[in-house]
């Protein structure tokens, strides 16, 4: 949601899609919405997952061990 352009990671090795587990949105309409288009793009699946399990849906990311 927010977006500032000083946000900036460098991986030496760049970024293969082989790596990608999974994509996160915050709600099923977004979840509904990437899925359609990933669909439109031609994608059946990613890295062998169906796109229902490669796009999840959840509102906290990480969990700090002092959470």
């Amino acid at each position: 949601k927010i977006y500032s352009a000083s946000n900036d990671l460098m991986f030496p090795v760049g970024h293969d899609p082989a790596y990608v587990d999974f994509v996160v949105c915050e709600t099923e309409d977004q979840k509904k919405s990437l899925i359609s288009k990933l669909k439109e793009e031609g994608f059946k699946e990613v890295n062998g997952r169906p796109l229902s399990e490669f796009v999840r849906v959840t509102t906290k990311f990480f969990e700090h061990p002092d959470d």
